[in-house]
């Protein structure tokens, strides 16, 4: 196998860890807007807002 090969493999493999990895954050990103609809339509944000942190405490 060449340097390039690897490289090669290399490359493609970061591309799909990135691929997933961005997927895996929009699904988490799309679960906690849900997650603050239904608890702002149930009046109950306060829980959200600690399970979640609110704009500078975001752990995500």
């Amino acid at each position: 196998m060449t340097d390039k090969d690897r490289m090669d493999v290399v490359d493609d493999c970061y591309a799909s860890m990135r691929r997933y990895r961005n997927l895996v954050n929009y699904y988490t990103n799309r679960n906690i807007a849900v997650s603050f609809l239904r608890a702002r339509k149930k009046n109950d944000l306060d829980r959200v807002l600690k399970l979640y942190g609110n704009d500078t405490s975001k752990y995500w």
